[in-house]
């Protein structure tokens, strides 16, 4: 408004008038951000300061995130709820945030994990080609090259369902579905289910070390590898330098 506004114009207009064009650029003040966290293209984390018509905001009041894991359909319920409450701590502390700390609150939020419903610690994906890449769900497991985790999740559903006595009460998965998969405790790996139908009676334990490091340190690390710090380790253990 008093120095910014006219610079650009100014600027737009030499520019045009260097190519030979009109100027057409005509660009207003959107937001101010305290600082931003920027992981790759159109993947970054705003710490929003002032948003117009004249919001102001105080620190780690209004974290947006864009194209990152809190935004995205995938998340499961509960890994969103933490991220966003890590992101908090770190745009509290920047680069002076602390191994320890990081790693005390961690090991929190895992405790509260293990506790979750499956539903809200679970992965959502939908199901593509379902008939390409599962030869036999039935009598074995027969699944075919380069299948996606979440395809085999699905079919390791079906073939428990379909040799058990729940059939009647739980749907088969198929193509164009939207399933729920978890890191399991079986000799597959990995289990599907269908949407608030966790099917308590046949599904496998899950892998809660497993899930825990997929869906929430995993997402965590590429927080803070741009700030200089290594990558957290699933085990959630850390030594300090000697040096």
């Amino acid at each position: 408004e008093y120095r910014l506004g006219d610079y650009l114009k100014n600027k737009f207009d030499e520019y045009a008038k260097e190519r030979n064009t009109e100027n057409i650029q005509d660009l207003e003040l959107e937001k101010i951000s305290r600082s931003c966290l920027m992981l790759a293209k159109k993947k970054y984390i705003l710490d929003i300061s002032w948003k117009y018509p004249g919001i102001i905001f105080e620190p780690q009041q209004k974290i947006s995130p864009t194209g990152v894991e809190i935004v995205q359909g995938s998340t499961p319920k509960f890994a969103r709820k933490v991220l966003k409450e890590l992101l908090n701590l770190i745009f509290q502390h920047g680069k002076s945030l602390e191994y320890g700390e990081i790693i005390k609150k961690l090991k929190e939020y895992k405790g509260q994990f293990i506790l979750q419903n499956p539903d809200d610690i679970s992965k959502t994906v939908a199901i593509g080609d379902y008939e390409k890449y599962v030869l036999d769900d039935r009598k074995e497991i027969r699944l075919g090259d380069k299948c996606p985790i979440n395809v085999r999740a699905a079919a390791i559903y079906n073939n428990y369902l379909f040799n058990t006595k729940w059939k009647s009460k739980y749907n088969l998965i198929k193509t164009g579905d939207k399933i729920k998969f978890y890191y399991a405790k079986n000799e597959h790996e990995v289990f599907g289910f269908l949407p608030g139908d966790f099917p308590y009676e046949f599904a496998p334990p899950v892998n809660y070390d497993i899930q825990f490091e997929k869906v929430i340190i995993e997402p965590f690390n590429r927080f803070i590898e741009p700030l200089g710090f290594n990558p957290i380790s699933g085990n959630l253990i850390y030594a300090r330098s000697l040096f």
